[in-house]
């Protein structure tokens, strides 16, 4: 029950349903970006990012200068620049347009498995959903093969 108690205090205590979704990681967002464009290579981390595990520097911190935003879609910028969102974006239009051919249960699937991915994160840099992740597109693309396979 107490569980339950700390979602509830958190979703009344919150200015809307999306900063509740997001549990202040626009904070989050906001610090990063300004963390981001007080650096003297902005620009270069615009285009190729500032490197695996550094999405950005968080000051506040004493005992880690780099943190995780965790969730994926900054992460991913912060890390990899537009090169890497590009990618990100491309594997998500990829993977809507595949499922949203095979029926409305796997689009589904997709969307709740990307929505999770860009609002609360911990898809791509953690073990257990990334495998759902690879399984969902390994069905996107051998469907019929899947089919056959399990007599679906």
């Amino acid at each position: 029950m107490a569980v339950f108690d700390v979602v509830v205090f958190r979703y009344e205590i919150s200015d809307s349903p999306l900063a509740f979704m997001l549990s202040s990681r626009d904070n989050y967002v906001i610090d990063a970006f300004t963390e981001f464009y007080n650096s003297s290579l902005w620009v270069l981390k615009l285009m190729i990012g500032g490197g695996v595990f550094m999405s950005y520097r968080a000051g506040y911190f004493e005992d880690m200068s780099f943190k995780q935003l965790e969730m994926d879609f900054f992460d991913v910028f912060f890390m990899y620049g537009l090169i890497g969102i590009f990618c990100y974006i491309g594997i998500i239009f990829w993977c809507i347009r595949k499922s949203y051919n095979k029926g409305w249960v796997l689009f589904s699937l997709v969307m709740f498995f990307i929505l999770h991915s860009a609002l609360a994160g911990h898809i791509l840099f953690d073990g257990v959903p990334m495998t759902a992740g690879v399984i969902l597109v390994n069905i996107l693309d051998r469907r019929k093969e899947v089919q056959a396979e399990f007599k679906i």
